[in-house]
Formats: C-alpha cells, sequence, structure tokens
C-alpha cells in the first residue's frame, strides 16, 4: 500500500494498536473524520493469519467487529470502522482509498514535539468526551 511508503517517508509507521488506549485514541480520530482509517494490519501473506506489517508479528489483542474477518482473499487490510458509539476492525480491500494515521517512536521526539502531541491527545479526549450519548 502506497500509505505505507507516505508514512515511511516522514520516519514514521502506519498506526499499530497494542493496548485498549491506543484504540481509544485511533477511534476518537476516525469518529472526528465520520470515516474509517487504515491500521497497519494485514493477513496478504497467510490468509487468516493477521500480522503487524511492520514487524511482523501476530495481532494481539484484537477489536474485531463481530462476523469479521469475512474478506476472505478479497479484503486482506485491516481497518477501524463504525458509527455511532459502535467503531471496531473490519477487514477490506487493500486497494480502497481510507483515512491513515502514521505513527511515531516516541523515544525520537524532541521534548517539543512530544508537548504538541500531548496537547493533541488533550483535544482527543475533549472531543470524545462531548462525543458520547448522555
Amino acid at each position: 500500500m502506497q500509505i505505507i511508503n507516505n508514512c515511511h517517508l516522514k520516519g514514521s509507521r502506519l498506526a499499530t494498536v497494542t493496548t485498549v488506549d491506543e484504540l481509544n485514541l485511533l477511534i476518537a480520530y476516525s469518529r472526528s473524520k465520520g470515516a474509517g482509517i487504515w491500521l497497519d494490519g494485514n493477513d496478504i501473506k497467510n490468509e487468516g493469519k493477521w500480522i503487524w506489517s511492520n514487524n511482523n508479528t501476530p495481532i494481539h489483542p484484537t477489536y474485531w467487529h463481530h462476523g469479521e474477518p469475512n474478506g476472505k482473499r478479497t479484503e486482506n487490510c485491516l481497518m477501524i470502522s463504525g458509527s455511532g458509539d459502535s467503531w471496531k476492525w473490519f477487514d477490506d480491500s487493500c486497494k480502497r482509498s481510507h483515512y491513515y494515521v502514521c505513527q511515531k517512536n516516541m523515544q525520537n521526539l524532541s521534548e517539543k514535539q512530544c508537548l504538541g502531541l500531548k496537547d493533541l491527545l488533550d483535544e482527543l479526549i475533549k472531543c470524545k468526551q462531548h462525543c458520547k450519548k448522555p
């Protein structure tokens, strides 16, 4: 996928999810766009064996929507999608166009960059709190 190369050119990689907090942050971003976003996972090399492509490690834990993955050989790339309060993982054709998030290694960031990310995270948390139903 071209978006993987786009992330590499920025010194980053396509987003992965290893914690619920990371998942919630990406869901908040996806909800703010009102559209699905690509994640780094795929099962291109071995059908049904989902891995993070940046390091070829199995994806665990998983947050699949009920009935997913369901695309067999036609849907081999991982995305977050949904509506309302229900946002989960889906498999989709790698040829489709979706938003994406590039993820940087925090160890390589300057103090100024880290403060900027903290401000962004604070704004996403506020957005998530506003988006919740009463």
